[in-house]
């Protein structure tokens, strides 16, 4: 009897430390000169323990002794090192926690000598807004021990045990993984991950395209999950050097498809488990004979499967290959893994995410955000002192006495880092719930339309285009009066056209999903629980990011209430127009978070409805004259329309258990009403006491 693997998000193999009949120790970091039994990764897929332990390591929660636990380790740093160096594995968990060995660990040190010093030196005087700067500080610790009270019981041991790179802390940050394009590693964890929560993880679902569709796009979908480019981290160009950093070049190139016999050896990337479930996918997919899909030389071939490759795809001559330079249509059929398909429509909604609107341009680029949640910073550190000198109090810094003026020192450090950390906060949680509004939205297009795609010319056609223009451009070279800008700007802005006549919707990719088979509805089910269920760890952590800046706007408005009665409006003028400022960001900064929800839980309900619109169009299909259909076409399209009825009352169900909610409410209008009501009550407050005060300033 051995023990089974243990696989985290991390994908390494450790011992569960429970027994099974058929339990395998398995060990993939060992090789076979430690003496240790290697199994095949693919063969514990196999196994319905281990896809159950699988499910239950996916299993979102919090647990809320870590919470407690890692918010008492955050609010008295550094008094409880002690204490966690001895719970949690020595110097690998501060080390991990970033509180040592890192440029962050600077800044928490600071922090921390600000948070102490500020309130032993605030026994000698009272200042108010030394209340809003521990509220913040303390919202950022929660906001941060929610973080880790979502980790697993794999995540916290592999952290007692080890120090982690700054790639693997970085993945489970929800700023670094989320505002960004995402990362293709973080694309297929949580892909997998939501397989494992909805029993997908042996998934042979495919939707059928259309005869006729471009199949080097199904080629192009397909290589984005068995292919990863190298790509520079936020942190800085960093070279690799030396054995650690060649293991780590071979896993940042492109993932080759090996046989089970050596999934666990000789590579690094087939060691990690979200690659080996992939590859598993495609081989199911490939071996079942109801599937059409491209040969396996097709997906493996790096040139053949890279857009723009368009030299060996002229010269090949193979009936299925299609070649980038021609656009060569092909009439067999071939099927898109729900897989694939569900990862490019992910990333799809990531793109729309950074070009629609000019808001959305904060969230290309980390340095954005970092700048804007620094100006939100300066202003609210700053509102105390310039509303101090505006209403001529005696002392714009309280006093002038030394230990003053070190607390308020303190005091701007702490809420300068505990502002622009919460605006940093809130603006992922934006990009998460408009990503997930787009997905669902792009779910749609595809169940309506049938496509779905980028909105730019593709990079096999803007080749071709410019090879044309240059083809222009040497038979007019004799002519006097031939200018190649203006025939290259003609020839860019001809295809330009021709793209935007031939798309059948504002997101086209060149592929159509034929829904006239029962194949392509199950497909487009499945693609839909793994795209409302990916990512299920920052969903859940940004609810409760929502709830605590609900509750602080709460607090700050009865502190300021208070205030109000205990001191005078002049003495309190500089507390109101902090809580003035902080209600008006945070409330439109939830409400950006609401909205989108909103409009999530009603693009849901749109799913229903237009599931229901194709099932008549389909049922009129059948009704209507078929003497071109052969039999077996028709009865493909009866078993499509049977399959629809039933997908169509899953749908129903789904959507009265799968709603977006804030503080137990529905996201969209109640949410977003209750919040202006509460805060346009403050702010009418703090006004008339504004007007008060004027008008008895003023005789």
């Amino acid at each position: 009897m051995g023990a089974d693997v243990e696989v985290g998000i991390s994908g390494r193999g450790e011992e569960w430390g429970e027994d099974g009949e058929d339990d395998v120790s398995v060990r993939p970091q060992l090789g076979a000169d430690d003496g240790v039994v290697e199994s095949c990764l693919c063969e514990q897929f196999q196994r319905n323990s281990f896809c159950r332990r699988l499910a239950e390591e996916a299993h979102v929660e919090c647990r809320w002794m870590t919470f407690l636990k890692e918010l008492f380790y955050h609010l008295f740093f550094p008094l409880s090192l002690p204490i966690m160096y001895w719970c949690e594995g020595g110097m690998n968990g501060i080390i991990n926690r970033q509180y040592w060995g890192s440029g962050l660990a600077i800044t928490q040190w600071m922090l921390a000598f600000a948070f102490y010093a500020m309130n032993i030196l605030a026994a000698f005087f009272v200042v108010p807004d030394i209340v809003i700067a521990n509220l913040l500080i303390i919202m950022r610790h929660m906001v941060l021990a929610t973080k880790y009270g979502f980790y697993t019981k794999t995540d916290m041991a592999e952290m007692r045990h080890k120090i982690l790179s700054h790639e693997a802390l970085d993945d489970r940050t929800l700023f670094i993984a989320w505002t960004n394009p995402m990362p293709l590693r973080i694309l297929k964890r949580q892909l997998l991950l939501a397989a494992a929560r909805n029993n997908l993880l042996k998934c042979t679902q495919s939707l059928r395209v259309v005869p006729g569709a471009s199949r080097n796009t199904v080629k192009e979908i397909m290589h984005q999950l068995t292919h990863e480019e190298p790509r520079k981290s936020w942190r800085g160009p960093s070279l690799p050097i030396g054995r650690a950093g060649a293991c780590k070049l071979r896993r940042l190139t492109k993932v080759n498809v090996v046989d089970c016999a050596n999934c666990v050896k000789n590579s690094c990337t087939d060691r990690e488990l979200e690659n080996r479930w992939v590859q598993i996918c495609l081989s199911q997919l490939h071996d079942d004979p109801r599937c059409h899909l491209p040969e396996s030389s097709d997906i493996s071939s790096e040139e053949d499967s890279r857009p723009g490759s368009l030299v060996k795809e002229a010269n090949d001559t193979d009936l299925d290959s299609v070649s980038l330079k021609k656009e060569k249509i092909m009439n067999d059929l071939v099927d898109l893994p729900a897989l694939m398909l569900a990862a490019h429509l992910l990333q799809q909604s990531g793109y729309l995410l950074s070009k629609k609107k000019f808001g959305h341009q904060l969230l290309k680029s980390p340095k954005r955000v970092w700048l804007a949640s620094i100006c939100v910073a300066i202003v609210h550190t700053a509102i105390p002192y310039v509303v101090r000198g505006i209403t001529e109090t005696p002392f714009v810094w309280g006093g002038d006495v030394w230990y003053v003026h070190v607390a308020n020192i303190c005091s701007i450090l702490l809420n300068f880092h505990a502002m622009s950390s919460s605006v940093s906060f809130m603006v992922a949680g934006v990009a998460d719930f408009r990503r997930r509004y787009f997905s669902a939205r792009l779910l749609n297009s595809l169940l309506k339309d049938g496509c779905i795609g980028q909105e730019t010319l593709s990079e096999g056609v803007k080749a071709e285009m410019y090879t044309r223009v240059k083809t222009l451009k040497e038979a007019f070279l004799g002519q006097q009066d031939f200018r190649p800008q203006d025939v290259e700007a003609e020839m860019f802005a001809r295809e330009l056209k021709r793209q935007h006549e031939r798309k059948k919707s504002d997101y086209h990719t060149g592929v159509a999903v034929d829904y006239g088979y029962a194949c392509s509805i199950l497909g487009w089910w499945a693609m839909r629980v793994l795209v409302l269920d990916f990512g299920l760890v920052f969903s859940r952590r940004v609810k409760y990011y929502a709830s605590y800046f609900c509750i602080y706007c709460g607090v700050v408005m009865a502190f300021l209430l208070i205030v109000l009665f205990t001191k005078g409006t002049k003495d309190s003028a500089y507390i109101m127009g902090v809580v003035t400022f902080d209600l008006i960001v945070f409330i439109g900064l939830l409400a950006l978070i609401v909205f989108p929800g909103g409009e999530t839980n009603k693009m849901h309900l749109g799913h229903g409805a237009t599931l229901v619109y194709k099932k008549m169009e389909l049922a009129t299909k059948l009704r209507g004259p078929l003497d071109g259909v052969p039999p077996k076409q028709r009865e493909a399209y009866a078993f499509a329309l049977e399959v629809m009825g039933t997908v169509s009352e899953a749908l129903a169900w789904d959507n009265t258990i799968t709603k977006v909610t804030i503080l137990g409410f529905k996201a969209g209008s109640e949410v977003i009403t209750a919040l202006l009501g509460f805060g346009g009550a403050a702010i009418g407050i703090i006004a008339q006491q504004f007007t008060s005060y004027i008008g008895s300033s003023n005789p």
